[in-house]
């Protein structure tokens, strides 16, 4: 809806940035859902450069990961935009036992 209210941006800049104290569900809905989602309604507006900040929970969240496979996973550029929102839907749906989004 706001999309529809400007014709154009010289820039846009996402800052999602929640961590601590949250689930991964909770954690990724602003960080990455919300900020995917305001991309893919400004993308055909901006005209120069997008910018996203965030909180440290990703790479928090990574460096606690114990496999080595899913640390290459969530840190190569091979990886799809699919398989990684599978694996966040993996996630986002199992028991976070700890209460926090940091792995």
């Amino acid at each position: 809806a706001a999309a529809a209210k400007v014709d154009s941006l010289w820039g846009l800049c996402n800052n999602a940035g929640v961590g601590f104290g949250r689930t991964i569900a909770d954690t990724l809905s602003p960080n990455y859902y919300g900020s995917k989602r305001v991309c893919q309604a400004f993308l055909p507006k901006v005209e120069s450069r997008i910018c996203n900040i965030g909180s440290a929970s990703a790479p928090n969240f990574v460096s606690g990961l114990g496999d080595a496979s899913l640390k290459a996973f969530f840190t190569s550029s091979d990886t799809s935009l699919e398989d990684l929102e599978k694996k966040l839907d993996e996630y986002s749906a199992a028991p976070d036992y700890e209460g926090v989004a940091y792995g």
